[in-house]
């Protein structure tokens, strides 16, 4: 008798089971996804604009709560102050300094938002307090006391050129994030942001897809020992439009070796060029595929629907991302 039985003789189950595998030609049941709770309706993983960065990014010296903008901003936590995770250190050019993140989910959400080319700023371990509480402490001249206080996991920075729109992030895990405890923090950290005009998400391992953090990750390394982002502008430019003008490509390498030949760059100088034009938005990876030397090379054609940047596949809301963050902007200079 063979150790395994076949699946002919295990499958199907049930005729329920019999009519999902013709119907579906998978033999697993994937349970649908329930999307997670936003208050603000605002979606970072849903903007699909075509955007590129302006390096350095111009940044007011302090934001409406008072916290200092990028590099001048110092998290309110540590990356020792993890109780539960893999905690680290992880430089962002964005951030202009070391992030201290608590686990590897905060950690993929950084290398997909250092490559975002709508994100112009990050700032982890965000204080946040109810002011008018606040106040109140002050005028009796007491210290507001530590439990008073909560830190978000990320505050990001958009930018339209003229204003500027933040956005808080909590990270956690698809299975703790609904539950009742994180539903309760999230209401919490929404009404405390709002008040701002500051909009509220959570994101999970669904929301970052693992590929994609792999893909950012290999393309910072070829970054580690730049200085000056702006310093490679023209180049990166000059890089993408020969790139997106071929009509086939090969493998990385291939593609790599044949524009250090085009334009009198070396191979390692190419690879950095190369990823910095990821990084300001002029050329597009597919981060559904693997990006590795020897395996082919994929990119967003100008001609292609604009693609979400973090592979979202959470269903579309039925509010427009887009449309809330120009609301946004346009909101800011009525007001001025």
């Amino acid at each position: 008798m063979p150790r395994h039985p076949s699946l002919d003789n295990i499958l199907p189950f049930t005729p329920a089971d019999d009519a999902r595998i013709q119907r579906t030609g998978k033999l697993v049941a994937v349970p649908k996804l329930k999307v997670p709770a936003n208050l603000s309706g605002f979606d970072l993983t849903r903007l699909t604009t075509p955007t590129t960065l302006a390096w350095p990014p111009e940044l007011p010296a302090r934001d409406p709560r008072g916290h200092p903008s990028a590099p001048k901003y110092r998290p309110w936590k540590k990356a020792a102050d993890s109780k539960v995770g893999i905690a680290g250190n992880y430089y962002s050019f964005k951030a202009g300094r070391s992030v201290p993140c608590h686990s590897a989910l905060e950690r993929r959400f950084l290398a997909c938002a250092e490559f975002d080319p709508n994100i112009v700023e990050i700032r982890a371990q965000y204080g946040l307090w109810n002011r008018y509480e606040y106040l109140e402490y002050k005028r009796a001249g007491l210290r507001m006391p530590a439990k008073s206080k909560i830190t978000l996991d990320f505050m990001v920075t958009f930018t339209d050129g003229v204003g500027y729109h933040y956005h808080a992030v909590n990270i956690k895990p698809y299975l703790l994030a609904l539950k009742p405890p994180a539903l309760k923090r999230l209401r919490n950290e929404f009404s405390l942001v709002d008040s701002w005009g500051i909009t509220h998400q959570v994101l999970t391992e669904h929301s970052m897809p693992s590929q994609t953090e792999v893909n950012c990750r290999r393309l910072f390394a070829n970054m580690r020992f730049v200085e000056d982002i702006g310093a490679y502008q023209v180049h990166a430019i000059a890089l993408a439009e020969h790139m997106l003008q071929q009509e086939v490509l090969g493998t990385v390498d291939w593609e790599m070796t044949n524009a250090a030949e085009h334009f009198g760059w070396s191979h390692h100088e190419t690879y950095r060029i190369f990823s910095i034009a990821n990084y300001l938005g002029y050329m597009r990876l597919n981060h559904t595929y693997d990006f590795l030397p020897y395996k082919p090379l994929h990119l967003h054609r100008p001609d292609e629907p604009i693609l979400n940047f973090w592979s979202n596949p959470w269903p579309r809301s039925a509010q427009n991302t887009s449309q809330i963050l120009s609301d946004s902007f346009r909101l800011q200079l009525t007001a001025e």
